[in-house]
């Protein structure tokens, strides 16, 4: 009975051995692929620097310079050059790895380089197949490019606008050589993938203009403009218009103020300041009446006071009084 008992127990912890052993072969197989593609390695590369990453929705030809036997191009902004070589292999020139060909970069000293981290699958460099139009033809190094043949972007003429510089590849063959850009179907240079994050996050953050608001959309026609600048303008000046304009009201309430002024201004107003002095002709006629005035009166006194008061003293008293004597 009892060995019976141990050998379950050991069927049992076998079984339990055995999933857990299955189970960490399943998890490693599923995490073990995610690590390989998404893992991260460092390289050491020369960047090509943006000019107007916010402005400028694609690439542009950039200040780097690489160069093929007789031609010279211009990489686009955004991407790298790889493998720089410690030492130049002609003076003044020091190869490096772009579009997975040996070009070289002009140089007095060795270029600059940085340690940059890439996630393994992102390219360095462009990855742009070009095809070209119907009824069009293209000759490179004696070579009739044809449908046939895989035509890549490798970057941009360096004086002439409009030309591009691309990489015929057939058959594992390959030429390289400029050619006009008229000749392929539309395409757009695109930034590198970090670049482009880059972009897409000061897009992000940057406050987008409301209209509802009056915000004007940038790089709109001058003629729009105008019309929104209008269309804002004329509102506000109604506006201030009908606040200003006076009512009825105001207007009669004007004139009823005006008709207070008129009766109160024929009023006298014993409060506000004035002058007594007369003009000068008025005073002098009363000045003369009055000094004639008190002449005539002195002279009448003269005269009378010896008819009507001869004996009598300043209280009215009569000199002859008898009862004078008798106070």
């Amino acid at each position: 009975m009892q060995k019976q008992t141990m050998k379950n127990a050991l069927f049992i912890l076998s079984i339990f051995a055995l999933c857990v052993a299955l189970a960490c072969c399943v998890l490693a197989i599923l995490i073990l692929p995610y690590k390989i593609v998404y893992a991260d390695s460092t390289q050491e590369v020369i960047f090509a620097p943006v000019s107007n990453l916010e402005g400028n929705a694609y690439a542009t030809a950039s200040t780097i310079v690489l160069t093929k036997g007789e031609d010279s191009f211009c990489i686009p902004e955004s991407y790298y050059i790889s493998n720089v070589s410690q030492k130049p292999i002609v003076k003044g020139y020091y190869s490096a790895k772009y579009c997975g060909e040996d070009f070289f970069i002009q140089s007095s000293d060795r270029p600059q380089t940085s340690m940059v981290t890439f996630k393994d699958g992102v390219s360095l460099s462009p990855d742009l197949r070009l095809t070209l139009k119907q009824d069009e033809s293209l000759l490179i190094e004696s070579t009739l490019i044809t449908p046939d043949h895989t035509i890549k972007f490798l970057g941009f003429h360096q004086e002439q606008e409009g030309v591009i510089y691309v990489m015929a590849t057939l058959d594992g063959t390959s030429v390289f050589g400029f050619a006009d850009s008229s000749l392929f179907e539309n395409y757009t240079v695109s930034y590198h993938p970090v670049s482009q994050a880059e972009r897409d996050q000061i897009l992000n953050n940057k406050k987008q203009p409301d209209v509802e608001n009056g915000d004007i959309i940038p790089n709109t026609s001058l003629a729009l403009r105008i019309v929104l600048i209008i269309g804002i303008c004329v509102p506000a000046l109604v506006i201030a218009i009908l606040l200003f304009k006076p009512s009825k009201s105001d207007r009669s309430q004007g004139k009823n103020t005006m008709r207070k002024r008129r009766s109160k201004d024929n009023n006298f107003d014993y409060d506000s300041p004035r002058s007594y002095s007369a003009p000068r002709d008025s005073y002098d006629d009363y000045e003369r009446g009055y000094m004639r005035g008190r002449d005539d009166a002195r002279y009448d006194a003269r005269n009378n006071s010896d008819r009507d008061y001869p004996n009598r003293d300043y209280n009215g008293r009569d000199y002859n009084n008898r009862d004078y004597d008798n106070r």
